[in-house]
Parts: structure tokens; sequence; C-alpha cells
């Protein structure tokens, strides 16, 4: 049943929906597939949980410019108010948390490091790893399309705060010393984030679209 004055494209049952975010595979920082589901429990209010799997990055190369395999996940859950049975506009918060293992790195490190002099030299190899957690707020456009109005095109925008960890799994007794290795990726920060994006989604349980 339709809520009084509620146009017939843009309806919000109860139940659930099926989401993916395909720019996600074209991220080619950490290319992922990325999947998830939002549950309505009330009128025009939702929770949702999505899910994903890293799978390559620009930062793993090799020397021929080649993008190498990558590991890494990320989750990310919030809550969703939709504005009105008649809008498409909706309004969310959400938090994520990322972690990425890339590929292996081989250079000489020192070893069993006192006060910044190492005792002795050793080519290690290692992986370069990266945690992030945003913590945002959004506000969104959806469109329904389908034959019963049951698949839906989702965009966005927000602001957030993004934590950002990118560092070498090195040895506890090891550290760089080449004056020549570039730094500028690691280290801890934390920094404004302003996400956009686009989403498709598909109703489980949408109703019929009204004949015209």
């Amino acid at each position: 049943m339709r809520g009084r004055g509620a146009h017939p494209s843009i309806m919000y049952p109860k139940g659930v929906k099926l989401r993916w975010q395909p720019l996600g595979l074209l991220n080619v920082f950490d290319v992922n597939l990325t999947l998830g589901a939002e549950y309505f429990y009330a009128e025009r209010r939702s929770v949702y949980l999505d899910a994903g799997y890293i799978f390559a990055s620009a930062f793993s190369q090799n020397n021929g410019g080649a993008i190498l395999p990558t590991a890494g996940m990320q989750l990310r859950g919030g809550h969703r108010w939709y504005l009105g049975n008649s809008t498409p506009w909706f309004v969310e918060t959400d938090a994520r948390y990322k972690h990425v293992k890339y590929a292996e790195n081989e250079r000489w490190v020192g070893r069993n490091v006192v006060n910044g002099i190492p005792s002795f030299s050793e080519l290690v190899r290692y992986n370069e790893k990266k945690d992030i957690i945003t913590v945002e707020g959004k506000v969104g456009l959806l469109g329904r399309f389908g034959r019963n109005g049951n698949c839906a095109i989702e965009s966005w925008i927000g602001l957030g705060l993004r934590y950002r960890n990118f560092y070498a799994d090195l040895p506890a007794d090891a550290q760089f010393f080449d004056d020549n290795f570039d730094f500028i990726n690691y280290g801890r920060y934390t920094f404004l984030n302003v996400p956009l994006g686009l989403r498709l989604t598909w109703q489980l349980n949408a109703p019929p679209k009204p004949r015209r």
C-alpha cells in the first residue's frame, strides 16, 4: 500500500535491498568488488552492510609497469533515512574499515638498530600494508527503473574524516637506511574526505508499478 500522495516510482517497503558499487572495479588504486545488503526496519529508515574484496592496485607494479595482484578487504556499515515517499533524496551516516596488503618488495635494511645505527644490513622481502578508517555523512539521490521498479541507481556526495596508516611490514628490529628511499606515502594521517559515488540496487520485494 502506498502512502498518501506517494509518487508511484518512489516507494520504500520493508524488506531487503541488494547493493553493488560498480565504480569499485574502476578504482585503479584499490580495484575491488563490493557487494552488500540494505534492510528496511521501519518506514523510510534502513541499515546496511557492504563487504568488498580488493584484488589489484596501482601501488603494486613490476618494473614493466604491470599491475600485480593485491590482497585486501573492506567493510562498511551505516544507517539511512529516506526523506519521504514522494522524494528520491536520502541522507545517511556510515563507517568503513579497509585493510590492504600490496605485492612483495625487496630492499636492503639495517638490522638490530640501536640509536639509529644498524649492526648489519640484510636484503629482506616485505609487504607494504594500508589501514583506513572513515566516518562520513552523505546526501544522495536515487531513481528506480525496471519492469516492477525493483532496480535503482543511486548517487551521493558527502563529507567525513579519514584516517590512514600506510607502512612497510618489516621485522621489528629492521629499518630502512637508503637515503634515496621515498617515504612520502608512509605514515599515519587524518584528513577531511569528500566521498562521492554510484551504486546499483535491487529490491527483493518491490511491489509492481501501477499501470498508467
